[in-house]
């Protein structure tokens, strides 16, 4: 991301009155990263290479 990076901007959004909900997508699923992301308000954290059909579950929860 040009000038920031994704936790930077999920620390932003999530400072919004009424947030929305934030779904982090990383090639780089490091347990001390996906803490980082839960930490800094992120809903759901996904690892591209191994969760991307979660990503669909949760989706389908969301919208029913």
């Amino acid at each position: 991301m040009h000038g920031g990076n994704g936790i930077e901007v999920l620390k932003h959004i999530k400072k919004d009155k009424n947030p929305p909900l934030v779904m982090m997508l990383t090639n780089y699923p490091y347990p001390q990263y996906r803490k980082k992301c839960k930490d800094a308000g992120a809903d759901f954290f996904f690892d591209k290479s191994t969760e991307f059909d979660k990503i669909t579950e949760v989706l389908k929860k969301l919208t029913q």
